[in-house]
């Protein structure tokens, strides 16, 4: 495991840059750049509840999955954590299709801090209390990584993700080309980071159905991460992020655990 991969200077000063802001189902909608913690730049998008302004809300981001950005996938449901009173990130990041070690290390290590930079945006912008995440399928990843080195979050969601096993290398790809790619892919296993303890509450969801990533996949994933954890299975495939339960199960999961985290700093 390497922890120590995803330090960055948490004192340098964050590069915010508001690019619009719009009014959208009671929540302020607002387009945001800022800095990954090193010299990239990041594109999100900032959703909190308009009547709201001044409290101190909890925070949680919301990590896509897949190869391109793609922030604008979780819109609809950061307006509903909104309307609970939440304010929401969600990020763009990206990850190569193919590539070395070299290729696939920097991608995670940018996801990664893009959302601990994100973490800072939601403390330092928007004054938030409380922090959580979701991930789904690759952001689950990142969410799992940032278990073991992120202190701030209180709660943690991963969807859509689970431990590698052999066979998926040979899934939709070619084996022999993939093979370096795949063993870089491999070394940030979710599981390891997973095992980590720490004062985090985890949610683990994944459909009964998913053939991207198996059910025993996300089970040994499960197995192997510290506790306190949960674990929830869906009547679906692989997008249990946006299955109906699963996204409820995400709320009251989000709202007690954060609770729970507000409570023991009070105390």
């Amino acid at each position: 495991m390497r922890s120590d991969f995803f330090r960055y200077d948490r004192s340098a000063q964050l590069r915010f840059l508001v690019n619009d802001e719009r009014a959208e189902d009671g929540a302020t909608v607002t387009d945001v750049r800022y800095d990954d913690g090193e010299a990239g730049e990041v594109d999100a998008v900032v959703v909190r509840p308009r009547n709201l302004t001044g409290k101190r809300l909890p925070g949680v981001i919301l990590a896509h999955g897949g190869f391109d950005g793609g922030k604008h996938l979780f819109i609809e449901q950061a307006l509903e954590l909104s309307q609970s009173g939440f304010t929401v990130l969600l990020a763009d990041t990206t990850f190569p299709r193919k590539g070395d070690a070299a290729a696939v290390e920097s991608a995670v290590r940018t996801g990664v801090l893009t959302h601990r930079r994100g973490l800072d945006v939601l403390k330092s912008v928007y004054k938030v209390g409380s922090l959580a995440f979701f991930g789904h399928s690759r952001g689950g990843s990142e969410g799992a990584i940032l278990s073991a080195v992120e202190p701030r979050l209180g709660a943690i969601v991963i969807g859509g993700m689970g431990s590698p096993s052999q066979d998926r290398r040979s899934r939709g790809h070619e084996e022999v080309e993939m093979g370096p790619y795949f063993d870089a892919v491999f070394r940030f296993d979710a599981a390891l980071y997973l095992s980590v303890s720490g004062a985090r509450r985890l949610l683990v969801q994944h459909g009964r159905h998913d053939a991207e990533v198996t059910l025993a996949e996300a089970r040994a994933m499960f197995e192997a991460a510290s506790e306190p954890k949960l674990w929830r299975e869906y009547e679906c495939g692989h997008g249990v992020d946006g299955h109906p339960a699963a996204r409820t199960d995400r709320l009251a999961f989000f709202l007690d655990a954060l609770d729970a985290t507000s409570r023991r700093t009070v105390e």
